[in-house]
């Protein structure tokens, strides 16, 4: 399967090694990869690509890329590994891959690239699902979490 990809962002805590290795595998494929670092225009590298994948090894709290992805219409890949387990609905509005697992993302992304209409169904529901977590929606609630707390702990002082 040829593709292009690209690699933005950085190795966790700046490894070299791990990049090292990353653009080594990169070299060796029969497709096109580029690697762009870190992004301050997220927006406009989503809008040129239709597929993201957020391969984490260690598990993350939140994935805010699943959300800048979802909610470009980007259909989701993800490590079924910390935050993207509650942000993907696995099979629904993304898909989930084994972490450490090249050959489960192999197999992920063949199936995107094969059949359209699970690619087309992820957009469609991941645009849904990222709406839960949009500043509108998390602001205001965090918000009122933040004011419950504070009334409880005034009123055990009281």
């Amino acid at each position: 399967m040829r593709f292009t990809a690209t690699i933005a962002g950085s190795a966790l805590f700046q490894s070299k090694k791990y990049e090292e290795q990353v653009r080594r595998m990169a070299a060796a494929l029969r497709s096109d990869v580029s690697f762009v670092g870190q992004v301050s225009d997220v927006t406009t590298l989503l809008n040129t690509h239709n597929v993201l994948v957020s391969s984490n090894v260690t598990p993350e709290p939140f994935g805010q890329v699943l959300i800048q992805g979802m909610s470009s219409g980007l259909a989701v890949v993800a490590t079924n590994i910390g935050g993207p387990i509650e942000i993907t609905e696995g099979g629904v509005s993304g898909l989930l891959v084994e972490a450490n697992s090249a050959e489960s993302l192999a197999d992920g992304l063949q199936q995107l690239s094969e059949v359209k209409s699970v690619r087309t169904g992820f957009v469609e529901l991941g645009r849904q699902r990222a709406a839960a977590f949009v500043d509108e929606v998390t602001v205001p609630a965090l918000d009122d979490a933040i004011q419950e707390l504070h009334a409880s702990v005034m009123r055990g002082r009281g």
